[in-house]
């Protein structure tokens, strides 16, 4: 009797693996103290909505369990994968929010054999870094505009990108968070740009949003009285500022074709009339009773040169 105690106590010492056989294949069930939680090593390629946890792995485990909450959260998500997997990447996660997770050990396929959690180990995510919203240039000059658009509140800067229409070449500006609004300088008069926006999450931009879509606006004609070049004839407006009716007197050397525009300050002509100059004095009215107040060009052309004339319209 005390030898086979003896050789008894030998077999509980020994046997660390009970074996399980069925008629397709064999499978090796450790038994529970040998299941033990993995070590947790590090959380890596933080996102604004996804996180990859990893683990040092278990020569004894069928798999991990791994569980995920928002800090001072009562409910965990759970997630599983099958070894030699050692890693778990996590999405649909909160941006800018503080997670708890743990991972442990199942040592069987049913799952009755598992380790305990490990330690509980924290991360927080980074901006969701979204694309700006209603991006619109406004308050064009003929060498400047204004860019606006709506906030991320993850961003802590906004890069800017403008170009003229049909170059390849971007121009760059950047404004910090929370910032919305960038005022575009020196650029050229009566010209197409393009222009985009995006968000920035991190300090040197390696964490960002895509650019928000293409857009295009235009710099306006310079309002000045332009040097007539058509030294041979003068014109006059009166009155200046008015209601939309006006005088416009011009002296001539000869009798002439010339063609009369009149065009805003975006460019566009609003109209367009051909007249007969003769030598001397011409005395033509104008109407533009449906033109809306501001700052229009009056341009006379002919063979001789061109003259532009400001007019100021004030109901």
């Amino acid at each position: 009797m005390k030898n086979f105690n003896k050789i008894s106590q030998q077999i509980l010492t020994v046997v660390a693996l009970i074996f399980m056989t069925n008629a397709s294949n064999a499978q090796i069930i450790p038994l529970a103290d040998s299941c033990n939680a993995p070590r947790v090593d590090s959380v890596t390629t933080i996102t604004g909505n996804k996180a990859t946890i990893c683990w040092s792995a278990n020569m004894y485990s069928f798999g991990y369990a791994i569980r995920l909450r928002v800090t001072g959260s009562t409910i965990w998500s759970n997630f599983a994968v099958y070894a030699p997997a050692t890693t778990k990447t996590i999405s649909n996660l909160a941006s800018l929010s503080n997670y708890e997770y743990q991972v442990k050990s199942f040592c069987n396929a049913s799952g009755t054999i598992s380790s305990p959690y490990s330690t509980v180990n924290y991360f927080s995510t980074l901006c969701d870094c979204a694309v700006p919203a209603l991006v619109t240039a406004h308050s064009q000059t003929c060498d400047s505009a204004t860019i606006d658009w709506v906030g991320n509140p993850c961003a802590i800067r906004y890069r800017i990108q403008y170009r003229v229409n049909g170059s390849h070449n971007w121009m760059l500006k950047s404004v910090d968070a929370p910032t919305v609004t960038k005022l575009l300088t020196t650029l050229s008069t009566n010209t197409d740009y393009e222009y985009r926006v995006r968000s920035d999450a991190n300090a040197n931009g390696t964490i960002h949003s895509n650019w928000s879509a293409i857009q295009s606006f235009s710099t306006t004609m310079r309002i000045e009285e332009t040097a007539t070049t058509l030294s041979s004839a003068s014109m006059n407006i009166f009155p200046n500022p008015t209601d939309g009716k006006f005088l416009m007197t011009l002296t001539s050397l000869k009798n002439e074709n010339a063609t009369l525009r009149v065009i805003d300050i975006i460019g566009n002509e609003i109209m367009h009339q051909e007249i007969a100059l003769v030598a001397g004095s011409n005395n033509i009215d104008v109407a533009l009773l449906d033109l809306a107040d501001g700052i229009y060009l009056v341009r006379l052309e002919s063979l001789q040169g061109t003259t532009t004339n400001k007019l100021t319209i004030k109901k």
